[in-house]
């Protein structure tokens, strides 16, 4: 893992444990960022917020979560918190 990628990851992983009291570990973070990749199932595009950097909903254990992709690195750059999706509740109401 480069170090830029690293450091995300670690900064994913202290974000989920202050936000979500959660720990991902390597094999749910590489799932989570492949369910991204793909739009796959339990994910949900929210808004591009630059060139490199996009805000999805990914639902973890029958939650959604707020997160931040980082489409060159193929990582999540963090957890935003829960506040993040009032914006887009109509949107995620439909994929319950």
């Amino acid at each position: 893992m480069r170090k830029k990628k690293k450091s995300q990851y670690q900064h994913t992983q202290k974000r989920g444990r202050q936000r979500y009291g959660v720990t991902i570990g390597p094999k749910g973070y590489d799932d989570r960022c492949n369910r991204i990749q793909n739009q796959g199932k339990d994910c949900v595009f929210l808004e591009r917020q630059s060139n490199r950097v996009s805000m999805f909903a990914v639902k973890y254990e029958g939650e959604w979560v707020p997160v931040i992709y980082d489409k060159i690195r193929h990582s999540i750059a963090t957890f935003l918190p829960q506040a993040a999706l009032e914006p887009y509740k109509d949107k995620l109401n439909g994929r319950a």
